[in-house]
């Protein structure tokens, strides 16, 4: 899994350990392995409720900008 190989490394670049990780119970986060990852690192789960983007307005505003910019360049390029 690469989140665990990034841990390390953006502690070590930034000088800093991470102590939250903040996502909704979607399930993409959810897993026995990935909270394993998070406890071996010291890492607090926080989540909010699953599919309520208005408990996460920075990750759904930026998902937003990153599909409607994907949708562009599709639309731009003439693919279907």
């Amino acid at each position: 899994m690469k989140f665990k190989s990034w841990v390390p490394r953006i502690q070590k670049k930034l000088g800093h350990c991470i102590g939250y990780f903040h996502s909704d119970r979607g399930g993409e986060f959810m897993s026995a392995e990935f909270s394993a990852i998070l406890e071996e690192h010291g890492i607090t789960r926080e989540t909010s409720a699953p599919h309520t983007p208005q408990q996460n307005r920075l990750v759904e505003c930026m998902n937003q900008t990153l599909v409607g910019g994907a949708q562009a360049m599709l639309q731009h390029s003439r693919l279907s």
